[in-house]
C-alpha cells in the first residue's frame, strides 16, 4: 500500500508505516543492537513526516528504500551517535522510530537537513550538533557508493 502518494504524509500514516513496514523492522533492530531502548511510537511522527516531504521523498515507501540499501550500516551508525551522546554527557536512551527515521534522513540529505533545520523542528541544540558530527563522520567512514539517488 502506498502511504502518502499524492497525499501529505501525516502523523497517522508514519505510526501506520511504522507498525508494521519492514523499514521499522530494521530499524528496531539497530536501535537494539546500539543499545538504544524503545520510546512511544508516536514520538516526533509529525517531525519525521515534514522532514520526508522537506527531502522530497512524497510516498513513505520511498524512504522504506534507503533504510533497505542501508540497513548494514545502521547499527553501526546507531551505535556511533549513542558513544557521541555519552561523550557529549547526553543521556538519551530511549528513542522512537521516527527519531532513528529522521536519523537515516539525516544521514542521507545532510545538506537539507542540517543543524539548524533540526533544532528549528524541536531538537535539542547539542543533540542535532552532535548528530550532525556523527553523520560526518559515518558518511566519511561507511559511504563510498552513492546512496542518494532519490
Amino acid at each position: 500500500m502506498a502511504y502518502g502518494a499524492g497525499n501529505v504524509i501525516t502523523k497517522k500514516i508514519v505510526v501506520k508505516h511504522f507498525r508494521v513496514s519492514a523499514s521499522a523492522q530494521t530499524l528496531r533492530r539497530a536501535r537494539k543492537a546500539a543499545g538504544f531502548l524503545a520510546d512511544f511510537p508516536d514520538q516526533r511522527a509529525r517531525q519525521f513526516a515534514a522532514a520526508l516531504q522537506l527531502v522530497g521523498l512524497e510516498k513513505i515507501e520511498l524512504f522504506d528504500e534507503i533504510v533497505l540499501k542501508i540497513e548494514r550500516f545502521l547499527p553501526l551508525y546507531f551505535e556511533q551517535i549513542r558513544g557521541l551522546f555519552a561523550y557529549a554527557g547526553i543521556v538519551r536512551s530511549r528513542v522512537s522510530v521516527p527519531f532513528l527515521g529522521e536519523l537515516v534522513l539525516v544521514l542521507q540529505y545532510p545538506d537539507v537537513l542540517t543543524e539548524e533545520y533540526l533544532v528549528a523542528s524541536g531538537w535539542d541544540a547539542e543533540i542535532a550538533r552532535v548528530v550532525v558530527a556523527a553523520v560526518k563522520q559515518s558518511r566519511a567512514r561507511f559511504f563510498s557508493i552513492n546512496c542518494t539517488d532519490h
